[in-house]
């Protein structure tokens, strides 16, 4: 029997484009971009315009740096760790550049360093002044908080609501446009502060690194510091006593005298020596003991303090950071050509297939 079921029509295969029509299609597209040139007159100047109008809106910044480095591994502490492992005591261990890094960015440090006094331009002010002298901030804040608007000398926990409300938009632009820092393979936090002011860029992080190198001295030690006065004050106590002690018992040996001599003392007042020594004894024993505590004490504060050192402070003239413009102009150039050369082949790709 023939066979009846129906036959599928064969697949439509395209054909690959062969050396000489791929060539014949690149002229032809290229013919297309070269009758359009009008686009490109006209795009380039409007891409170049725009670009030429936010070049000259990024104003010129000036970069203050420093650099911070905690230094334990000097000859005087490694003397007093040979001291110290005589008493039993450890060094306080390595202290981490992390830490120092955090302090820096953080708002307490930079408040510290805000409300002190600096001279910028022959004007004496305090930093926050400065800032907002210089510095625009009518984005972050009111115009009615800002009119009028002067900091007074004082903490940073005794600011007003007003004051406070300035302060933190200060610290927010400062925190996410101005101040960076980071730790190099070496263990030196660099800190840079980008400012459209050459002073207050210059004044602000002189501030800031001194305010933190004092800041993290003090409070790493504090719990040492702390021991160290509780036992200097009991030392000193005890010391009071003893001498007490020992001057009552020579005022008895002075009005005894006599009765000594002649061993006709009685009997109460030979108790009364015996205590006033042994009241003396017990006192000498826990003055030597406290006063061991204490140099002890000592040498631990001495262990645990970190020596922070500022290597480099900012120092005028600042380098300017200038604007590429020409890079802008370039990128716009470019940019132009790009999308007007993407929109005329697109375009003759359209009509190629609708028409």
């Amino acid at each position: 029997m023939p066979d009846t079921s129906p036959t599928s029509p064969p697949s439509a295969e395209v054909a690959p484009l062969t050396l000489r029509e791929t060539l014949l299609t690149i002229r032809e597209y290229s013919t297309e971009i070269r009758r359009k040139w009008y686009w490109y007159a006209l795009f380039c100047p409007l891409f170049l315009a725009y670009n030429y109008y936010k070049a000259h809106q990024i104003p010129t910044t000036y970069q203050a740096a420093t650099s911070i480095m905690i230094n334990g591994e000097g000859g005087a502490v490694s003397g007093l760790l040979q001291l110290a492992g005589q008493f039993g005591l450890g060094g306080g261990g390595e202290m981490k550049t992390e830490k120092l890094l955090d302090l820096l960015i953080s708002q307490r440090m930079v408040l510290s360093a805000l409300l002190q006094n600096a001279t910028i331009n022959g004007k004496t002010d305090l930093i926050a002044n400065h800032f907002l002298d210089k510095i625009d901030l009518k984005r972050e804040v009111n115009d009615t908080i800002l009119s009028n608007f002067r900091f007074v000398p004082k903490k940073s926990h005794e600011l007003t609501l007003r004051e406070s409300t300035v302060m933190q938009a200060i610290y927010r632009k400062i925190n996410n446009e101005m101040l960076s820092a980071s730790v190099g393979k070496s263990g030196i936090v660099k800190a840079i502060c980008t400012a459209e002011s050459e002073g207050f860029a210059k004044e602000f992080m002189t501030a800031l690194a001194t305010t933190l190198s004092d800041y993290y001295a003090d409070k790493t030690v504090e719990q040492q510091n702390r021991a160290y006065r509780v036992i200097s004050q009991r030392c000193d106590s005890l010391e009071r006593v003893l001498y007490g002690t020992e001057y009552a018992l020579a005022n008895w040996i002075d009005d005894n005298r006599t009765a000594l001599r002649a061993g006709s003392l009685p009997a109460k007042q030979g108790v009364k020596r015996e205590q006033y020594k042994r009241e003396a004894e017990v006192l000498n024993v826990m003055y030597i003991e406290a006063i061991k505590n204490r140099e002890l004490a000592h040498i631990n504060l001495l262990l645990s303090t970190p020596s922070v050192q500022i290597i480099d402070y900012p120092q005028y003239p600042l380098q300017p950071q200038i604007p590429n413009r020409l890079n802008m102009y370039i990128v716009a150039i470019l940019s132009a050509i790009t999308i007007v050369t993407i929109g005329i082949i697109f375009n003759k790709m359209l009509r190629n297939a609708f028409g």
